[in-house]
């Protein structure tokens, strides 16, 4: 199993490693044994050695926030956490269980929308995870489809509490740390406005993130969506979105949506808990009994044509395929979209993006690109908006054309190389 490893050791404490099963420009996820209860896991590894060195005690601060934050949680819809290395260990990891399915973004991407049954069942599963979280002072503030896993029996796990915000009996984590221009997190086309005003974590910022998560569902495309961050961000401090069709879904669902997505936090439902109780009563007016059986029998409609499954120990991999065509999963672990740490808002845009170029970015490497001036800034003929100063993004490895327009005239074109496994910085400036 070396060669799955790509670098990593055999063995890490009790865990023997058995493959990667994720990359992000920070760490991996690996397919681990644990030795001591012969059980699989999920280790989500942060490799400081390939970050900035001036970043590497925030990482190291919000991967102990995270696992602060998911120990505390006990829930069979939010993901389990069963070891935890440190924040000061040469290779952090924290183990999690092994989950066994796609997410739900991958759901979406190879079925499109899915009925209003199921999404008013996997809404109240999560709803319910999420009431209890927040009675436990935890705030998950990346509420997305990325970070919700769809299991065979119908469970849905919510995952990755990287930018969780929890408390202590001590107390808020985080609340004596500021790290320059790095206090704003999040997935732009889920985040409440108010987050993009760097006020205080609350539960209105997991409703209005669930409520975002719902409308995709329902609809098939983000609520609020757009070319680059600044259209997503644009979308999302407007408030305005297409009103979801009344073939869709009935006119409780669709009320109870909009109320989620209402651009101020008192216009909302008052908690997490009265979501729930609205979802279940939609459920009961389409008669629905068990939410965990309508989402089994949803996946299960065409597991032969979605779904293969592996041999448990297998090390997990995604399969690529042609731009359009249904992709086949394999079981894959937990705790996707490790954190990138860098100036400025700490995200990657995801507009509604193909299952092959999803899976490109998966695999991306964080990239600076130190801007002398201001300019727009277009990858591969990609137009990713004006930039200025350092710019932190994510690249798949391999070669891309970067050009630089700057706003006082002229231009650069730069072809450059992003390797996996390093952490560049590419200067960009005029002649």
């Amino acid at each position: 199993m070396t060669n799955a490893l790509h670098g990593l050791p055999e063995r890490l404490g009790r865990y023997a490693l058995v493959g990667v099963l994720g990359r992000g420009g920070m760490g991996r996820v690996v397919q681990a044994r644990d030795d001591a209860t012969k059980r699989d896991v999920a280790l989500k590894l942060i490799e400081t050695a390939a970050v900035d060195p001036e970043a590497v005690e925030e990482l190291r601060f919000l991967f102990h926030r995270e696992a602060r934050a998911v120990a505390k949680l006990k829930h069979p819809n939010i993901v389990e956490m069963v070891d935890y290395s440190g924040p000061e260990a040469e290779l952090p990891y924290l183990a999690c269980e092994l989950l066994d399915g796609p997410t739900l973004y991958e759901v979406i991407t190879n079925r499109g929308p899915l009925p209003e049954s199921a999404v008013a069942a996997l809404g109240h599963e999560l709803s319910r995870a999420l009431a209890y979280a927040h009675g436990e002072g935890v705030v998950h503030r990346d509420i997305k489809p990325d970070n919700v896993f769809y299991l065979n029996d119908g469970r849905v796990v919510l995952s990755d509490f990287g930018l969780a915000k929890a408390r202590d009996h001590y107390a808020p984590i985080g609340a004596s740390f500021q790290f320059g221009q790095t206090n704003l997190y999040g997935s732009p086309s889920y985040m409440a406005p108010e987050q993009l005003r760097d006020t205080a974590a609350t539960p209105a910022i997991d409703i209005y993130a669930l409520g975002a998560l719902l409308y995709e569902c329902l609809v098939g495309r983000p609520a609020f969506g757009g070319t680059d961050v600044e259209a997503i961000l644009r979308a999302v401090r407007s408030g305005q979105f297409t009103p979801i069709q009344k073939s869709l879904a009935t006119g409780s669902m669709r009320a109870l949506i909009g109320a989620m997505l209402a651009r101020e936090p008192s216009a909302r439902p008052k908690s997490m808990d009265a979501v729930a109780r609205s979802l279940r009563q939609i459920l009961d007016t389409l008669r629905v009994d068990d939410p965990r059986a309508v989402l089994a029998q949803y996946l299960a409609k065409e597991a032969t044509r979605t779904m293969a499954i592996a041999p448990a120990m297998a090390p997990a991999r995604r399969v690529s395929e042609p731009h359009g065509t249904r992709r086949t999963f394999l079981p894959y672990a937990v705790l996707a979209g490790l954190i990138g740490i860098g100036g400025g808002v700490v995200f990657w845009p995801r507009p509604h993006m193909s299952a092959t170029t999803h899976q490109q970015a998966d695999e991306a490497v964080m990239t600076t690109l130190n801007i002398e001036g201001e300019g727009r800034l277009f990858i591969d003929g990609g137009d990713r908006g004006v930039a200025r100063g350092p710019r932190r993004i994510a690249l798949s490895p391999g070669r891309h054309r970067v050009r630089l327009v700057f706003s006082g005239g002229g231009a650069i074109a730069r072809e450059i190389m992003i390797v996996e496994g390093t952490a560049p910085v590419i200067e960009l400036a005029a002649d």
